[in-house]
């Protein structure tokens, strides 16, 4: 049984319960999986309802960031490059800025530059 609460947004549906003492998430994907990656790394990042883990948080951004999101292409480039969630990987960096300025981050063309 599963206690807690729904959140409900226009492309998906992430459920929050409790097993024992330990927080479980489920995600259930109704169309745009997009915004539910980004969702599940802010809880990990945040630690909402649960432990913060950067390993969690940097997983959900890079498959955001691999399904064309360009909030988490900018954040998982400046991640390779400034160790935040992972630890520093240039060439990565370079190919995740490449792709947001292609998909047209100024901030990730700026980045390029300097």
């Amino acid at each position: 049984m599963l206690a807690g609460r729904v959140v409900w947004g226009i492309s998906k549906v992430i459920l929050l319960g409790i097993q024992g003492k330990t927080w479980t998430f489920s995600l259930f994907i109704l169309g745009g999986f997009v915004d539910a990656f980004m969702a599940l790394s802010e809880i990990f990042l945040s630690g909402t309802h649960t432990e913060v883990s950067h390993e969690k948080a940097f997983h959900y951004l890079s498959e955001a960031a691999k399904a064309g999101e360009l909030e988490a292409m900018l954040i998982v480039a400046e991640s390779y490059d400034e160790g935040r969630l992972c630890p520093v990987h240039k060439e990565k960096a370079i190919y995740w800025y490449e792709k947001a300025t292609k998909c047209g981050s100024a901030d990730a063309a700026e980045k390029m530059r300097a």
